[in-house]
């Protein structure tokens, strides 16, 4: 079997190399910050989303608007990730005459053991431990290629319309009338986050693939770092500080009546009768400025989730192109 990628020597690894080995890989990386960027849009939703639907007026007490909006996140979270686990372990299986001639068992046999799958080319069967001695010795094998570029292209085509849903109830929320459409924003954000959700296994699956088997826990690591450092870290702070400069209120007698700006409140939270407060008033709805930056925030933070569509786009690309090569190199139509 001929390695598409720099062989990989476990006898002299350090971490230093093995974090340079990671880098180096092209699919590893566009693979990592597509992750970032889908659990950035997650995780700013999540975090801002009671005060985007208190503001823009699909509910008018914070403590039912964060109970249904909490749960309908997390039912979307908690069907999403295994469904797609089990989605994808069928759309994944490598078809048998591929596997036959990838991977035999030794002898030819079809009777052996060790999850062998039988085919139909010449009575062989494939085992799990070929490949896994294909990765430990570093090369791009043509089996776990495929599968990779199969899975790329199954999770970039779900968090496409992952985001597209998300996309879409992000603008119901900010550009149809509330609570009027409030069943409709809360079904588009469940549906969002189910199949967000849905590309976790797939994510972890495709990090294993790329990279030889010894190799694979601490590949796992840095994508967890990377994900933190470039997404769940950053959104709260990045989001929060947009949605405070394009929903702060000028300041007016009246507001300076509640908050004097300098910390300390000047008389209880309370409703102008224009709306118009200092502050996101979790007792009332926000007023007309107030609302247009509320919209454009929510709607910024969903249209990240574009860049998890192109990076594992590009990602699913390079490795479809990989495979391509590992094939021919092992007589596989």
């Amino acid at each position: 079997m001929g390695c598409l990628v720099k062989p990989y020597r476990t006898e002299s690894s350090t971490l230093l190399s093995q974090l340079c080995f990671l880098l180096g890989d092209p699919a590893y990386v566009l693979l990592v910050l597509g992750y970032a960027a889908y659990t950035f849009t997650i995780i700013g939703i999540s975090s801002f989303g009671p005060q985007f639907f208190l503001g823009l007026g699909l509910f008018e007490s914070e403590t039912t608007c964060s109970l249904v909006f909490g749960c309908t996140a997390a039912l979307g979270g908690f069907i999403g990730t295994p469904l797609g686990g089990v989605l994808l372990d069928k759309a994944t299986r490598l078809p048998v005459h591929m596997a036959a001639q990838l991977v035999p068992l030794p002898g030819g046999g079809g009777g052996g053991g060790g999850g062998g799958v039988p085919s139909d080319c010449g009575g062989l069967s494939v085992a799990s431990d070929g490949a896994e001695a294909a990765a430990a010795a570093g090369c791009g094998g043509a089996r776990e290629l495929w599968q990779a570029s199969r899975i790329l292209r199954i999770i970039t085509a779900v968090i496409a319309a992952g985001g597209v849903v998300l996309i879409i109830a992000c603008a119901t929320c900010g550009w149809l009338p509330q609570p009027a459409y409030r069943p409709l924003s809360l079904l588009c954000l469940c549906v969002g986050v189910l199949l967000c959700f849905a590309t976790s296994s797939g994510i972890t699956r495709a990090v294993m693939l790329l990279v030889p088997a010894p190799m694979r826990g601490f590949a796992i690591a840095i994508c967890s770092l990377g994900l933190h450092a470039s997404g769940d870290v950053p959104a709260p702070l990045l989001v929060g500080l947009v949605k405070d400069a394009r929903s702060r209120p000028a300041a007016t007698p009246a507001s300076k009546a509640i908050d004097g700006y300098d910390g300390e409140p000047l008389a209880p939270p309370r409703c102008d009768a224009n709306g118009t407060l200092p502050l996101l008033n979790p007792q009332c709805r926000a007023s007309a400025t107030e609302q247009e930056g509320l919209r454009l925030t929510l709607m910024a933070t969903g249209l990240w989730i574009v860049w998890a569509t192109v990076l594992w786009g590009l990602c699913y690309l390079l490795l479809r192109r990989r495979a391509r090569r590992a094939l021919r190199a092992e007589g596989c139509p």
